[in-house]
């Protein structure tokens, strides 16, 4: 606003301007030069170049990735709500879609209270790929297997395919009967099929079991050990037993059965010779419907009892013979095209864990094997086992490790386990081989042993284990127990306890 004042001159009025306040003088600094500013200036265009190359890096797979290019990966595992990692990332949990720019990736899978499983995964470009994981948890579900009826002893442990577990229990006047139970559930007997025979074998799927000797016998007859059995028969759920094979006198007696998973064929064993005699062995292969037997072997040894690993088709079983060195671990076809010992297992084939299953496991596609064989020299220190890999239809076995570690197991997300016993007597279940298996590791929830009996159901995660019971005992009695790395479908509310 302006304001006017007179003046004593001429009758004018001349613009009067406000008063400024008074202007503090700033202190002033020294001037930066300019090659400074520069220097700043180039300095900040680096990082924020750095800082958009690694976000692009990072988010290549979602933004840089043309969409006509782009390839689907589903992640599902059971249970869900894992956390799925790509290439390091954290990108959700399962079940999950993922929209991925085409070529390899490193897949990671985490949920707590589980082992961890990684994957390599080649994605093709515009196609869907699917990863589907069944992860083990870190320590197993444990269920004691005990007799349904008190006086009754687990001869034999096994698992079958639909999950269930087969039993063949005696009694003390020498019958046996089958049995099948379930974690968790009530056991029930195979009705009509049980013989008093000392072999009896039940089928994969529970409803078929062949034993040795005569087709009926009385009750009241105590079993004689040391009868010989010339006669073979197969009974069926709701049939009646028929008579599979006859031995003539002088053909020798038949020492042990075992089904094939698909219940076709029966692998037989006959001992032939004995007491001054050199004994051997035959190795038969009998299908339970039509065709003849095949003869698949013929060995100057014994057979060890239910040292049976079949297939997964059923087309091979692996099992153990006693040697002078003590057991040996040897390789069938059951249509006579192979035969292969594999080397010497070690250890003393009588063990008071009961359950002789080999060291050995079968390839999903049936055409090789992973095994364990003692170290010949095992100094202070060194690995106590080799494992091994053998394409059955191909040459010589490979080295695949050098381990404290035996009983291996592949996992159906290509895995290789096996156990080791610590110094404590407590069994551990390692990774060997394969995706992830460095961070593999659960401790097995059972109390120390001098002797551990594995029989694996790797399909199903599971494992029958039986601890040792006291060597110097008359009777010999081995403690059996179900492992489930996976949760357990129970028919029953009767509890299953988590080992601490």
């Amino acid at each position: 606003m302006l304001r006017f004042r007179k003046s004593s001159g001429a009758d004018h009025r001349q613009p009067v301007r406000p008063k400024q306040p008074a202007m503090r003088h700033a202190a002033v600094g020294r001037r930066v030069p300019w090659y400074a500013w520069a220097a700043g200036g180039c300095l900040a265009v680096l990082a924020v170049t750095a800082l958009s190359t690694v976000y692009l890096l990072r988010h290549e797979n979602d933004s840089a990735v043309p969409p006509a290019d782009a390839g689907l990966l589903h992640v599902v595992t059971d249970p869900p709500g894992a956390e799925v990692s790509v290439d390091g990332e954290r990108r959700g949990s399962t079940p999950i879609e993922l929209m991925l720019r085409p070529g390899r990736h490193s897949l990671r899978v985490d949920r707590d209270g589980y082992q961890p499983a990684v994957a390599d995964v080649n994605l093709p470009a515009r196609g869907d790929f699917e990863v589907s994981r069944r992860l083990w948890r870190d320590q197993p579900l444990v269920t004691p297997l005990h007799p349904p009826l008190p006086g009754l002893r687990i001869e034999l442990a096994q698992p079958l395919s639909d999950g269930r577990v087969a039993m063949v229990l005696s009694e003390p006047s020498g019958l046996r009967e089958a049995w099948v139970t379930s974690p968790g559930g009530r056991p029930s007997k195979l009705e009509g099929m049980h013989s008093r025979s000392a072999v009896l074998s039940v089928s994969h799927d529970g409803r078929s079991v062949a034993y040795l000797g005569p087709e009926r016998q009385e009750e009241t007859d105590a079993l004689d050990a040391g009868r010989d059995y010339t006669e073979l028969w197969v009974a069926h759920a709701g049939g009646e037993a028929r008579r599979l094979g006859r031995l003539k006198q002088g053909e020798g007696e038949f020492a042990d059965i075992s089904w094939s998973p698909d219940g076709r064929h029966l692998l037989a064993i006959i001992r032939i010779g004995g007491g001054l005699d050199t004994p051997y062995i035959r190795v038969l292969s009998l299908p339970v419907e039509g065709d003849p037997g095949r003869e698949l072997a013929v060995l100057p040894v014994d057979v060890v009892p239910d040292s049976y690993l079949w297939s997964p088709d059923g087309t091979g079983v692996a099992f153990l013979v006693s040697g002078g060195q003590g057991a040996s671990l040897c390789v069938v076809r059951v249509d006579g095209s192979l035969f292969k010992y594999l080397g010497d297992a070690g250890g003393d084939i009588w063990t008071t864990a009961e359950l002789s299953s080999p060291p050995l496991s079968w390839t999903p596609d049936n055409r090789g094997v992973y095994y364990a064989l003692p170290s010949i020299v095992a100094a202070d220190g060194e690995p106590t086992h080799t494992v091994l890999y053998n394409d059955l239809d191909g040459g010589d076995s490979r080295v695949i490790a050098r381990v404290d570690a035996d009983q291996p197991v592949l996992s159906d997300d290509g895995r290789l386990l096996g156990v080791s016993v610590t110094d404590d007597g407590r069994a551990m279940l390692r990774g060997l081989d394969g995706p992830g298996a460095a961070e593999f590791a659960s401790r097995l929830p059972l109390l120390p042993s001098e002797g551990l009996g594995f029989r694996w159901d790797a399909a199903g995660a599971r494992a029958i284990v039986s601890t040792a019971g006291d060597p110097f005992a008359t009777a010999i009695s081995a403690t059996y127990w179900i492992l489930r790395w996976t949760e357990a479908v129970r028919q029953d509310p009767t509890p299953t306890h988590e080992g601490e």
